[in-house]
Formats: C-alpha cells, structure tokens, sequence
C-alpha cells in the first residue's frame, strides 16, 4: 500500500505532470509543506509510529557497544574538552603573532630612520610598490596567522561555556565501561580526566527519568539497563515499562 497520495510528494509538495509524463511542483509551491501533509495520514500511521532505537547491548563489542551506550541517553554524553591542547596551541599561535607585531614594529622605525624611506610610512601604494615590498608581505602572513588565531579563540570560547560532567553521570559512564570490559585500558582513560570533562545536556535535574537511569547505573551498571532504549524513551514510556514489567 502506498504511503502518500499519488499528488503529494516527498516532502508534501503539491506534484503536477509535466509534458514528458514526470511529475514536478506545482507552480507557486516553494517548498513549504501543506497542513495535510505535517501529519501522519490513516495508512502511515502503523508505519510511522513505528519507532527505531539502537539496541543496547547488541552491537558489536568494544567500542560500537560503547558509542550506542553513550549516544542512548543525554546523560551519558561525556567527552574531554582537551584544555591543555587547546590551551597550547592558543599560546603558539600567539606567539607567532607578537613576532610578526614585533617584525612590522622594527620596519616602522626602519623606514622612519630616513627621509627617503619615510615616505613608505605616508603611502600604502608606494610601499606596496617598493622592492620587495616586505610591509605587504608580512601583512599577508599576519592575516593568514589571525584567521587561525581567531578560528581557535572562537572555538574555545563556545567549548569552555559548556557545563562540566556531574561527578554522578560521569560514575554511569565509568561503571558502564567498566562492567562491560571490552575495550582497552588506554582507550577508556578518557573518562577519568574529570577535571577535562564537558558535558553535552542541557538539563536533566528537572527529569526523574534521567535521576532514576543514573541511580540505576550508579548502583548495579548496564546489567539491569540493556534491553530499554533510553533514546527514544519519554517519562511515558518508562513509566508504562515499569507497570508492565
């Protein structure tokens, strides 16, 4: 059966036939969807209420098992902000840039030492023009070196506005990790760099369905927690699953 009317296309535009029997948007319909078309219609509803959830535990093992647990709920979605690197390569790029503020300095005075190469300090064009042309040169590196200086300052800044991991969410991921055993010990260090964490929710304290995940993970790990797909779960859900469990 098919699951939209013949006339309404992909994305609910309006479809017309054309000359050469292919069928193309209506004139005037600018992509915007009709009423009609924002909700499910009778013969989509068993299809499109079928919801699709990464199940827990079931991928492969290591870590494909660990990125689905870690993406399953909001909670879990703890990751470093690597600092230090961040910090360092802050720090170079600055540098780089006081030696090039230092360089264009020293022309300055350079050129101010003599009236016939202080006329390069009173025109833009005629030392643009002068042999060589070292100003324009290094105006071009200065350029270049602020584009990345800034990227990365830019960058920064929005990483170090995001929330610290909760020592509590962060336990879940540990305990998590830790009862599944399938991934190495280097590559699970990542979650003890606690002061290096950052945290991807908005706000879960307002949720008990966020506070009874933690609690569960905090006091038995995954063991309990493999079968439900928190990705997809609303208080709702949960609570029809603990009624009919």
């Amino acid at each position: 059966m098919p699951l939209e009317r013949p006339d309404i296309g992909v994305n609910g535009h309006q479809m017309t036939p054309s000359k050469n029997g292919h069928e193309s948007p209506a004139p005037g319909d600018h992509g915007i969807s009709d009423p009609e078309a924002r909700e499910p219609k009778p013969q989509q509803e068993q299809w499109f209420g079928h919801m699709m959830a990464r199940a827990l535990g079931t991928g492969p093992s290591g870590w494909p098992r660990i990125a689905a647990f870690v993406d399953s709920d909001s909670t879990f979605r703890i990751y470093r902000r690597f600092g230090f690197l961040r910090t360092r390569l802050l720090l170079y790029h600055q540098d780089i840039l006081a030696e090039m503020e230092a360089k264009l300095d020293w022309l300055d005075r350079d050129d101010a030492r003599s009236p016939e190469t202080q006329r390069y300090l009173s025109s833009r064009r005629e030392d643009d023009l002068r042999q060589g042309s070292p100003r324009r040169a290094l105006f071009q590196d200065i350029e270049s070196q602020l584009e990345i200086y800034d990227s990365l300052l830019k960058r920064s800044a929005q990483i170090y506005q995001l929330e610290e991991a909760p020592t509590k969410h962060r336990q879940a991921v540990v305990n998590h990790i830790w009862s599944d055993g399938t991934i190495k010990e280097r590559d699970r260090e990542y979650i003890l760099h606690a002061d290096d964490l950052v945290y991807l929710n908005a706000d879960t304290e307002a949720s008990w369905v966020h506070w009874f995940v933690g609690y569960l993970l905090y006091h038995t790990g995954p063991i309990l927690m493999v079968n439900i797909p928190w990705n997809v779960m609303t208080t709702a859900k949960l609570t029809e699953w603990l009624l009919t469990e």
